[in-house]
């Protein structure tokens, strides 16, 4: 992006039906990576990735994502991901 140019503008953090905090929900990996494993253990990263669980892969996320991410997608995998994280 060059400098001085603004990212689309769309709602942040983005929430369609299930309320799900979806820019948190796929942002997990890299607050786990600087503050260690112990996210998986806090309060609110446990209620975050909780309601990301109820993704009713309805879609909406996709028409609205100015990126056009498989949002539904990445919410798996990082579900996936903070399913293990929490196991260690």
């Amino acid at each position: 992006m060059k400098k001085g140019h603004l990212a689309p503008k769309h709602p942040l953090p983005m929430r369609i039906t299930e309320e799900i905090n979806i820019q948190l929900a796929l942002g997990i990996k890299y607050i786990a990576k600087r503050i260690g494993p112990r996210a998986a253990e806090e309060k609110n990263w446990k209620e975050i990735m909780e309601k990301a669980r109820n993704c009713s892969e309805c879609g909406e996320c996709l028409k609205r994502c100015p990126f056009q991410l498989p949002i539904p997608d990445l919410i798996k995998e990082n579900i996936a991901w903070y399913d293990r994280l929490r196991a260690q």
